[in-house]
């Protein structure tokens, strides 16, 4: 007989539910989207339920119209920065994975490189990003455009900011070692860094 695993993610857009309504119900925590001590205890109980991750997902833009219907759902409408609030549950679990949205249309890849390393690091391993090119002109207006790039455009610079944020990554040795510390040299550049020279949407140089 065949035994055969499967991975269990917790999805949460909304910490209070993903029904409209559910932040009226009298047993919702109606201001748990901000409320660090909520999310740390939604995060243990995956964690004791053996889930594998814990995922954070996330818009850059709250909604700027139509707001007589966005006050009645409040989606996105006051949730915290991803990968900070990833990174304050790291301290507070110690298998589950920890992933988290994060645009390529309106970030930098060095940005993203750093955050998702630091996080990495913080939680010993358990980082995760959910690459996505934002799909709502809401993100747009709050980074200056009137609305997002064509989608096949979207795509093609997610494909390049994607690999620059990899060999980001692993253009240096991660750790000093015994060998490193005889030679006085703390850490050194990756001989197989490749030259980083994408389109100018995603152009980076490993520092």
């Amino acid at each position: 007989m065949s035994h055969h695993k499967i991975s269990l993610g917790l999805l949460i857009g909304q910490a209070h539910g993903g029904h409209p309504a559910a932040w009226l119900h009298p047993d919702t925590n109606a201001a748990g989207s901000t409320d660090i001590a909520y999310f740390r205890s939604l995060a243990q109980i995956a964690e004791q339920g053996l889930f594998d991750l814990f995922f954070i997902a996330d818009t850059p833009a709250a909604r700027t119209d139509n707001l007589h219907a966005w006050s009645r759902f409040p989606m996105f409408m006051n949730v915290l920065e991803p990968v900070t609030l990833l990174t304050a549950l790291a301290g507070a679990t110690t298998r589950i994975g920890l992933g988290g949205t994060v645009s390529t249309s309106f970030s930098e890849p060095y940005n993203v490189a750093r955050q998702f390393a630091s996080l990495d690091h913080i939680s010993a391993g358990r980082a995760a990003w959910n690459v996505v090119t934002s799909a709502n002109d809401y993100a747009a207006r709050n980074f200056g455009h009137a609305s997002l790039p064509p989608h096949a455009l979207r795509y093609e610079k997610a494909s390049e900011f994607v690999d620059v944020v990899n060999a980001l990554w692993n253009s240096w040795t991660t750790t000093p070692s015994s060998s490193t510390a005889a030679a006085a040299c703390f850490s050194t550049r990756r001989a197989s860094m490749p030259s980083i020279t994408k389109a100018s949407s995603s152009r980076s140089t490993a520092p």
